[in-house]
C-alpha cells in the first residue's frame, strides 16, 4: 500500500475545507424566505415520489386483484 505523502494530506484537507466553506456559504448566504423556498422544493419532490411509489403499489395489487377474480379464485 503507498504512503500518502505530508503534501497529499495537506491538500486533501485543503479540499475539504473549501468544500465545507462553499457550503457554509451557500447555506449561511440565504435568507429565511431562500431557505424556506429550498426546503419546500425537497418537500414538493419528496411527496411526488412518495406518491408515485404508493399508486405503483395499488396498481399492482389492483392488477393481482384483478387476475384472481378472472381466474376464479
Amino acid at each position: 500500500m503507498r504512503e500518502t505523502t505530508m503534501q497529499e494530506k495537506v491538500a486533501e484537507i485543503a479540499t475539504g475545507t473549501s468544500y465545507t466553506a462553499a457550503g457554509g456559504t451557500i447555506v449561511f448566504g440565504l435568507t429565511i424566505n431562500e431557505i424556506g423556498v429550498l426546503i419546500g422544493i425537497v418537500l414538493g419532490i419528496a411527496t411526488y415520489i412518495t406518491n408515485l411509489v404508493f399508486r405503483l403499489k395499488h396498481l399492482s395489487l389492483e392488477r393481482d386483484y384483478k387476475e384472481r377474480q378472472l381466474r376464479g379464485e
